[in-house]
């Protein structure tokens, strides 16, 4: 692959990278540097920012996030939106399993623009491949990564950072002056005026976890599954460094008082990471109790993908990837 880098035009070999928001929300961005940011509005979590090199396809994805429950301390993504050869494609927690194409709903798998722009369906993940190499995923939930090839690398900016190997320089703001914080980083990419949003914690101080309840997420029962040498996610443990998403998992447990999505959608997240890497994930089954509750039980289990639909508009269908696809059944016992 030939292009510019660090100011240098040469030929490179191809590697790749991924940013991912995840949980209220965490943010990893493409140089591994991770960050917590709760605003509700709408941000740009990449785009090509320059313009140096005009052989690269220009692409823009937008991140919308929304408080979940009664809990207005924190956010989830909501909505992802992808434009890139002139498409929009937009998938959101309000229309699981559903894609928008240019704002008409589309069956999957489609192949766009003949075989530029392919968008299916890959476990419990909607997924937009572009030609040159770009990948998208969202669980229409909460979980959203973005993957890119080296050739944008230091050409890019939003909340998933510049690509430029330093994970210090992350959080530049679209001037390309440092922000001071995750909230004044996060701020400086908000787009659009999305009616009572705001910029961090719903304009309150952002929560913290109390040391007895962290304590108690932190054990086999609940988030140290992740990390446990012997549990169902020891053979990835080597491809994908289960400290953050254990951190992370806490975290949210704590803040959500041990809500059973929290713990579902932590330990889903690390599942996801695994089969990316590729790793083996065996089945793994978590019960969250709450006082005077019934017991939720959640385990991770296969399912069958949909069958493929018919296709419609100017979309022509094309073969999906195979991928493990598990979703967290949830039970309640008394």
């Amino acid at each position: 692959m030939c292009g510019l880098r660090g100011g240098k035009r040469d030929c490179y070999p191809t590697s790749y990278a991924t940013c991912q928001g995840s949980g209220d929300p965490h943010y990893r961005t493409f140089d591994g540097k991770k960050f917590d940011f709760q605003g509700t509005c709408t941000y740009v979590l990449s785009k090509l920012v320059s313009k140096d090199d005009i052989s690269l396809a220009p692409f823009e994805v937008l991140v919308k996030n929304q408080n979940r429950g009664r809990n207005t301390a924190v956010s989830y993504t909501k909505t992802v939106t992808i434009t890139v050869f002139k498409n929009v494609i937009t998938m959101s927690r309000d229309n699981p399993g559903k894609v928008l194409v240019n704002n008409q709903y589309v069956n999957l798998p489609f192949d766009v623009e003949d075989g530029l722009l392919s968008i299916f369906r890959s476990g419990y993940f909607g997924v937009v491949k572009t030609n040159f190499g770009l990948t998208l995923k969202f669980n229409w939930n909460s979980h959203v990564s973005l993957t890119l090839p080296s050739s944008y690398s230091d050409l890019i900016g939003g909340l998933c950072g510049n690509w430029n190997g330093q994970r210090n320089d992350d959080l530049l703001k679209p001037d390309k002056r440092p922000a001071n914080t995750p909230t004044l980083f996060g701020d400086s990419w908000k787009v659009g005026n999305d009616p009572g949003c705001s910029s961090d914690c719903d304009g309150k101080k952002c929560p913290t976890c109390d040391h007895s309840l962290m304590l108690d997420y932190q054990t086999g029962k609940y988030c140290g599954r992740i990390t446990d040498k012997n549990g169902p996610f020891k053979h990835c443990h080597a491809k994908v460094d289960p400290t953050e998403y254990y951190e992370d998992c806490v975290f949210d447990m704590c803040l959500y008082r041990g809500h059973a999505s929290a713990l579902c959608n932590a330990l889903s997240t690390y599942t996801t990471a695994c089969q990316d890497a590729p790793a083996k994930v065996e089945q793994w089954t978590a019960s969250v109790h709450l006082p005077a509750r019934p017991t939720a039980t959640m385990r991770c289990v296969p399912q069958a993908a949909p069958r493929p639909a018919a296709a419609s508009m100017s979309l022509k269908a094309v073969r999906t990837p195979c991928a493990p696809r598990a979703v967290c059944v949830t039970t309640a016992s008394y």
